[in-house]
């Protein structure tokens, strides 16, 4: 197999990058397929583990393919864009923990919220005023 415009040769898949390549390929058909089952039948209502499956593999997905990237490059002999592969991954990565947080403290606020509209009675309140 000829990689990176004649660099460096190798016979057959026999490094990780390549062997990880393949099995994310893999992998990902099965994640497409898993998805479309899990749509199709949360559409009528039904909750599977198809859903939790579909949400923990895409995310292994993801991991697999981050940690395969550096393998290529070394692969490729361009091990020096590793350090900026790391600093743009950490990047991305403090921006969806930061955003994720947000979330679910966007969701938490808002449930409290809605338990306090639809009456829930607060210490000191009457049921008069919970009607309201």
């Amino acid at each position: 197999m000829l990689t990176n415009g004649g660099k460096k040769q190798t016979s057959g898949y026999n490094t990780a990058h390549q062997i990880i390549g393949l099995v994310l390929f893999s992998l990902l058909a099965i994640q497409a397929l898993g998805g479309l089952i899990h749509h199709l039948l949360f559409r009528r209502g039904h909750k599977t583990i198809i859903g939790k499956v579909h949400m923990v593999l895409g995310i292994g997905l993801l991991i697999l393919g981050i940690v395969n990237v550096p393998l290529g490059l070394n692969l490729a002999g361009d091990s020096n864009y590793n350090k900026y592969y790391i600093i743009v991954v950490s990047i991305l990565g403090a921006l969806f923990l930061a955003l994720r947080f947000w979330a679910i403290w966007r969701d938490r606020k808002s449930a409290k919220r809605e338990a306090s509209e639809k009456g829930v009675l607060r210490r000191g309140s009457s049921s008069e005023e919970a009607v309201m």
